[in-house]
């Protein structure tokens, strides 16, 4: 199981690497641990977006031990960072959908919960475990409003 602390590790380390040299942010369960719900992701996905995609897995090749194993498929590269599995996906990524959270000693770009609910409302997987996100984040986002 994964713990708290090495999901934020994982995530400076990542935003270190791309920092601003490409474009990209934190989505799915992971952007809703970033938000500060309570979900524990059982991995982290990181959204580049098409233009940058190239560009992001060379930044992480250069950067991570050169005994990393990587499993590609067509947009979709997965990796482990500290026992942290983590999928880098290319999608195109509209500045609009991009909040900026702190997340350990580091901010963080971020998918926006609206952007989040949306996505989850149209997953036909996973019914019982995306009702619960979908629950906490309408939660959050009335919280907010308030």
């Amino acid at each position: 199981m994964l713990r708290k602390e090495d999901i934020v590790k994982a995530l400076e380390l990542l935003s270190e690497i791309l920092g601003d040299k490409v474009e990209w942010i934190v989505g799915a369960s992971s952007a809703l641990f970033v938000h500060g719900l309570d979900i524990l992701p059982n991995d982290i996905d990181i959204i580049i977006d098409i233009k940058d995609f190239n560009k992001g897995i060379s930044l992480l090749k250069e950067s991570l031990p050169s005994d990393t194993t990587y499993i590609e498929e067509k947009q979709k590269i997965t990796f482990e960072i500290s026992r942290v599995s983590i999928d880098l996906l290319a999608f195109d990524i509209s500045s609009n959908d991009i909040e900026y959270k702190n997340i350990g000693s580091t901010i963080i770009p971020v998918n926006s919960l609206s952007n989040e609910l949306f996505f989850y409302k149209q997953r036909t997987d996973k019914k019982d475990a995306n009702q619960r996100k979908i629950s906490l984040i309408e939660e959050e986002l009335d919280r907010k409003k308030s």
